[in-house]
Parts: structure tokens; C-alpha cells; sequence
């Protein structure tokens, strides 16, 4: 077998996607979603408002979009009706040796490298410790559920090109209630995707 057969063997699943779009009910706002590995993802941050939420508005007109951050009870509530918190087993189907398919283009300090090949669309917009943003333009931080074990406190921290380390999944088993992050809400593909 060649090794181009064999890479397309191996990374298709992941690396395929589709542009869709998704209107949430509530508020009417409108979210481009993208399809990897049989699951749909929206490829942007919610922004949906919820009591004590406020919009993480960019510092550039160049970048936009970048949602709102939520309390780690807040995430659990904020997808909407259909949609949840992504989980390990999903971040697995994902997480590739090509972490740079998964991030814009733009915004990040360092976007050497990356593609986003998969549409994802993650944002450098950091997260929000007590009332001051943090690592805006230099990563990413999102939520993630344990439907097993609703202590968690799962997240994503992806950093790219601007760490010796471009990202890690983690759970911190303290309370972490004056930290709020992006919410990415999933929910199985559509056989026709």
C-alpha cells in the first residue's frame, strides 16, 4: 500500500468536513457548523445570553465573532435544545497529530501553520479569570462535559504556534468558579453529512 493511500486511510474521518449552519431557537442567532468524524460542531463560540454573561468583544474589527464565556454551571445549561458540551470520547475522534487544521487563520498571534482544514474555527480568544480576560490572541479555552461525573471541570486550552506546547485537555477536580470559557456545542451528524 502507498503512503498516500494509507494517509487517506487514517485522516479522511477526521480531516473531512462540511459547512452547515445552524439557527439557535432562542435567540435566532445564526452559527456556521462544520462536520468531523460523524459529529457536528459549531464553528464558532456561543453567544447565547444568559444572566451574568456578557459578549468577549475582540480588541480588532478583524476579529469578530468570538461569543461569550460561561461559568462552568453556566456551560452545562448554554447549548441549545439538541445541542451539548463536547466530551473526551469526542474530543478523541478529533484530536490529531494536526492540531492546526482545527484553528483559524487569523487572530493569533503566531498563525504559522495553521490550516483549518476541518472548519472548526477555533479562536485565540482566552478566557476570562475573576473580571479580566486572559491570553486573548494566544489561545483558546473551551468546555468540556463528564456526563459520568457532573464534578468535573473538563476543558480544552489549545495554544498553536504561540507554546512549546500547542494543546491539552485537562480536569480540575477544585472548583474553578471565578474562571469562565468558550462553550463549542456538538451533536451527532446527520447520516447525510
Amino acid at each position: 500500500m502507498n503512503h498516500f493511500l494509507l494517509w487517506i486511510l487514517l485522516f479522511v474521518p477526521v480531516a473531512s468536513s462540511s459547512a452547515q449552519s445552524f439557527i439557535d431557537p432562542r435567540d435566532s442567532t445564526q452559527y456556521p457548523t462544520t462536520v468531523i468524524a460523524r459529529t457536528e460542531w459549531f464553528a464558532r463560540n456561543l453567544d447565547f445570553a444568559m444572566e451574568d454573561t456578557e459578549p468577549n468583544i475582540p480588541d480588532s474589527i478583524a476579529c469578530t465573532n468570538w461569543g461569550r464565556t460561561y461559568s462552568r454551571e453556566q456551560a452545562r445549561h448554554a447549548c441549545p435544545p439538541g445541542w451539548h458540551l463536547p466530551t473526551r470520547e469526542v474530543w478523541a475522534t478529533v484530536d490529531t497529530a494536526d492540531i492546526f487544521a482545527l484553528l483559524d487563520t487569523v487572530c493569533w498571534v503566531k498563525p504559522e501553520g495553521h490550516t483549518n482544514a476541518t472548519g472548526l474555527s477555533l479562536q485565540p480568544s482566552g478566557f476570562k479569570h475573576k473580571k479580566a480576560y486572559w491570553n486573548r490572541y494566544l489561545s483558546a479555552a473551551i468546555w468540556f462535559d463528564d456526563p459520568h461525573d457532573p464534578e468535573s471541570n473538563w476543558h480544552l486550552h489549545v495554544h498553536g504556534n504561540n507554546a512549546d506546547f500547542t494543546h491539552y485537555l485537562h480536569d480540575h477536580k477544585e472548583k474553578i468558579k471565578v474562571r469562565r470559557f468558550a462553550v463549542r456545542c456538538v451533536r451527532p451528524a446527520h447520516p447525510t453529512h
